[in-house]
Protein backbone atom coordinates (compact mmCIF):
# COMPACT_ATOMS: atom_id res chain seq x y z
CA UNK A 1 0.00 0.00 0.00
CA UNK A 2 1.37 3.67 -1.05
CA UNK A 3 1.49 6.18 1.47
CA UNK A 4 -0.80 9.29 0.40
CA UNK A 5 0.87 11.62 -1.12
CA UNK A 6 1.37 15.37 0.26
CA UNK A 7 1.26 17.00 -3.35
CA UNK A 8 -0.71 16.64 -6.12
CA UNK A 9 1.03 14.68 -9.17
CA UNK A 10 0.40 17.89 -11.28
CA UNK A 11 -0.56 21.43 -11.35
CA UNK A 12 -4.18 22.51 -11.37
CA UNK A 13 -3.65 23.81 -15.00
CA UNK A 14 -2.06 20.81 -16.05
CA UNK A 15 -5.02 19.20 -14.88
CA UNK A 16 -7.61 20.40 -16.57
CA UNK A 17 -5.54 18.90 -19.83
CA UNK A 18 -6.00 15.48 -18.14
CA UNK A 19 -9.79 16.22 -17.77
CA UNK A 20 -10.59 16.21 -21.23
CA UNK A 21 -11.56 12.87 -23.07
CA UNK A 22 -11.54 12.80 -26.91
CA UNK A 23 -13.32 10.09 -28.39
CA UNK A 24 -12.81 8.53 -31.36
CA UNK A 25 -14.50 5.77 -33.22
CA UNK A 26 -12.19 3.93 -34.47
CA UNK A 27 -8.33 3.37 -34.59
CA UNK A 28 -7.34 5.14 -37.91
CA UNK A 29 -9.40 8.03 -36.20
CA UNK A 30 -7.91 7.58 -33.02
CA UNK A 31 -4.06 8.08 -34.55
CA UNK A 32 -5.13 10.99 -36.61
CA UNK A 33 -5.99 12.97 -33.35
CA UNK A 34 -3.01 11.83 -31.37
CA UNK A 35 -0.98 12.91 -34.27
CA UNK A 36 -3.25 16.31 -34.64
CA UNK A 37 -2.85 16.98 -30.80
CA UNK A 38 1.32 15.74 -30.34
CA UNK A 39 3.97 17.98 -30.15
CA UNK A 40 6.23 15.03 -29.76
CA UNK A 41 5.79 11.42 -29.51
CA UNK A 42 7.75 9.21 -27.53
CA UNK A 43 7.15 4.55 -27.84
CA UNK A 44 7.73 3.10 -24.76
CA UNK A 45 7.88 -0.84 -24.29
CA UNK A 46 4.73 -2.06 -25.47
CA UNK A 47 3.64 -4.63 -27.85
CA UNK A 48 2.11 -4.48 -31.27
CA UNK A 49 0.07 -1.24 -31.28
CA UNK A 50 3.01 0.62 -29.91
CA UNK A 51 4.86 -0.75 -33.15
CA UNK A 52 1.83 0.01 -35.23
CA UNK A 53 1.70 3.61 -34.00
CA UNK A 54 5.50 4.03 -34.19
CA UNK A 55 5.88 2.82 -37.83
CA UNK A 56 2.79 5.47 -38.40
CA UNK A 57 4.47 8.03 -36.92
CA UNK A 58 8.03 7.63 -39.12
CA UNK A 59 6.24 7.09 -42.05
CA UNK A 60 3.97 10.35 -41.43
CA UNK A 61 7.40 12.55 -40.78
CA UNK A 62 9.24 10.93 -43.82
CA UNK A 63 6.71 11.88 -45.67
CA UNK A 64 5.88 15.62 -44.12
CA UNK A 65 2.89 14.94 -43.30
CA UNK A 66 4.08 15.59 -39.38
CA UNK A 67 7.45 16.91 -38.72
CA UNK A 68 8.12 16.03 -34.75
CA UNK A 69 10.34 14.30 -32.50
CA UNK A 70 9.93 10.63 -31.75
CA UNK A 71 11.93 8.77 -29.26
CA UNK A 72 12.51 4.65 -28.65
CA UNK A 73 12.78 4.06 -25.21
CA UNK A 74 14.74 1.31 -24.91
CA UNK A 75 14.67 0.34 -21.64
CA UNK A 76 16.35 -2.96 -20.02
CA UNK A 77 17.76 -3.63 -24.32
CA UNK A 78 13.59 -4.28 -24.84
CA UNK A 79 14.09 -2.74 -28.79
CA UNK A 80 17.71 -3.94 -29.52
CA UNK A 81 16.34 -6.38 -31.64
CA UNK A 82 13.98 -3.61 -33.61
CA UNK A 83 17.05 -1.28 -33.97
CA UNK A 84 19.09 -3.86 -35.38
CA UNK A 85 16.21 -4.68 -37.95
CA UNK A 86 16.11 -0.24 -38.50
CA UNK A 87 19.90 -0.96 -39.26
CA UNK A 88 19.66 -3.63 -41.95
CA UNK A 89 16.85 -1.60 -43.69
CA UNK A 90 19.15 1.43 -43.67
CA UNK A 91 22.19 -1.29 -44.78
CA UNK A 92 20.04 -2.73 -47.49
CA UNK A 93 18.34 0.90 -48.85
CA UNK A 94 14.82 0.57 -47.83
CA UNK A 95 15.22 3.01 -45.03
CA UNK A 96 18.11 6.32 -45.37
CA UNK A 97 20.21 6.89 -42.70
CA UNK A 98 18.62 10.54 -42.42
CA UNK A 99 15.53 8.71 -41.33
CA UNK A 100 16.66 6.94 -39.13
CA UNK A 101 19.31 9.33 -37.28
CA UNK A 102 15.70 11.32 -36.43
CA UNK A 103 14.69 8.69 -34.16
CA UNK A 104 15.69 9.17 -30.80
CA UNK A 105 16.77 6.35 -28.97
CA UNK A 106 17.98 6.20 -25.30
CA UNK A 107 17.66 3.62 -22.45
CA UNK A 108 17.72 7.02 -20.03
CA UNK A 109 14.29 8.65 -19.47
CA UNK A 110 16.10 12.19 -18.39
CA UNK A 111 18.15 12.04 -21.57
CA UNK A 112 15.13 11.46 -23.31
CA UNK A 113 13.05 14.50 -22.42
CA UNK A 114 16.22 16.21 -23.13
CA UNK A 115 17.07 15.18 -26.40
CA UNK A 116 13.26 15.32 -27.57
CA UNK A 117 13.04 18.94 -26.58
CA UNK A 118 16.33 20.05 -28.07
CA UNK A 119 15.44 18.04 -31.16
CA UNK A 120 15.37 20.62 -34.33
CA UNK A 121 13.50 18.60 -37.16
CA UNK A 122 13.82 19.73 -40.68
CA UNK A 123 11.42 21.58 -42.57
CA UNK A 124 8.30 19.22 -43.44
CA UNK A 125 8.28 20.42 -47.25
CA UNK A 126 11.73 18.47 -47.53
CA UNK A 127 10.17 14.96 -47.69
CA UNK A 128 11.62 13.70 -51.04
CA UNK A 129 15.40 14.74 -49.08
CA UNK A 130 13.85 12.45 -46.09
CA UNK A 131 13.28 9.34 -49.09
CA UNK A 132 16.75 10.12 -50.53
CA UNK A 133 15.29 11.17 -53.62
Amino acid sequence: RRPPRSTPLYSSAASDVYKRQVVTHSLLERKDEFMKRSDAFLVLPGGVGSLDELAEILASNQLGIINKPVGLLNTDGYYDHLIAWFEKAVNEGFITQENLDELIITDNCEEMVKRILEEKSESSKDWKGRLGL
